[in-house]
């Protein structure tokens, strides 16, 4: 019998398209590279003015407790840690000191992003029309995977004390709550920082990762704001209600709603610490929000989130690269690798000072 051949155009052809994929494989994660390696520089760059604006900060305060000029950072930080510690350690110096830090060093990033790098940032403030009162629906569930995230960490953090490791947190609690220092911790806690947190780690993940695919933006997104938290009492639980910010954020094409669900989470929790500077109980009030929140997250974990990520499933953007490709692209990313190991050898600094 004779040997079926194939067609030479035929042939011809699938080389043509093969040749054609191969281009167009190699132009997406070239531009994968470069989308995610600005996104990882932007993040280091925020983690240096952090530090740059602590300094500053510092010999600022210097200036203004002592009346003397002394840009020596080391004599300055021995000054407040030995010889005032009062002031340093203080809700009204720190609070200040953040608002000061996170908005200049916000604003830092955005000047270069937008006008440095040329990334279109203010397009994810847009507030469109239905995304805040939509994007609420999600705020039990968000809360709901905190708590339940919170809970068992806890109860890993009690066994590891039990054993004699300590692994630290931060302190929210109001340190002499003068009238100025309730006023900055609200100002920051409840206002500031969620806008700031929500444009550095939803803003600016999902403006460069969203077109390359909605899990891998929410993903890299919920994993840097759990990780910059700096202690694993807070990132674990960070990281499921960052995953449902980027979601809500990347559904309705704008992080304002993600704002106002973060500062409405954070004022839930910062309800203790206001109630107890003021002298106020506030137990029954937290516990009766929290039985609310929980039975409301529950249905919204069981129907509306199954909603949401059937709708971001959908909208998935459609890429030449598989998705696994694309995970490993970014993972691989040499100036994400560093921003990573930054982000975990301070974690794991921090747990070390803890326990000597």
């Amino acid at each position: 019998m004779r040997e079926s051949q194939s067609c030479p155009e035929t042939e011809l052809s699938t080389e043509i398209d093969q040749a054609l994929r191969h281009e167009a494989e190699n132009k997406e994660r070239t531009q994968l590279f470069i989308n995610a390696s600005m996104l990882a520089i932007l993040l280091l760059l925020y983690e240096l003015f952090n530090t740059l604006y602590t300094r500053v900060y510092w010999l600022a305060a210097y200036t203004r407790f002592t009346g003397k000029i002394n840009l020596d950072v080391s004599a300055v930080a021995k000054y407040f840690n030995e010889t005032a510690p009062g002031i340093s350690g203080t809700t009204a110096f720190n609070m200040t000191a953040c608002v000061f830090i996170v908005v200049l060093s916000t604003l830092s990033i955005f000047v270069i992003g937008r006008f440095m790098m040329g990334i279109p940032l203010h397009e994810v403030m847009r507030p469109y029309k239905k995304a805040v009162p939509d994007g609420l629906l999600f705020l039990p569930t968000s809360i709901t995977f905190n708590l339940m995230a919170a809970l068992l960490i806890s109860n890993l953090t009690e066994r590891l004390k039990e054993e004699g490791i300590t692994l630290p947190a931060s302190d929210f609690s109001v340190d002499k709550p003068t009238p100025y220092a309730l006023v900055m911790q609200f100002i920051y806690i409840c206002a500031l920082g969620p806008v700031c947190e929500e444009f550095v780690y939803r803003g600016l993940c999902l403006k460069l990762l969203a077109p390359y695919g909605n899990g891998l933006a929410v993903m890299f997104s919920a994993v840097t704001f759990g990780l910059m938290h700096g202690n694993v009492k807070q990132a674990i639980p960070a990281m499921l209600s960052g995953a449902v910010y980027a979601m809500v954020a990347i559904r309705y094409g704008s992080i304002v709603p993600c704002i106002v669900i973060h500062i409405i989470n954070n004022l839930i929790a910062s309800i203790g610490d206001f109630g107890s500077a003021l002298g106020i109980s506030t137990g029954d009030l937290s516990r009766a929000i929290y039985i609310i929140v929980l039975f409301l997250g529950f249905y919204g974990a069981i129907v509306l989130f199954t909603e949401l990520i059937e709708k971001l499933y959908v909208s998935e953007p459609k890429c030449v690269n598989s998705m696994a490709k694309r995970f490993l692209s970014v993972g691989t990313n040499i100036f994400c690798v560093i921003y990573f190991l930054y982000l975990i050898w301070d974690m794991i600094e921090k747990i070390i000072r803890a326990n000597k």
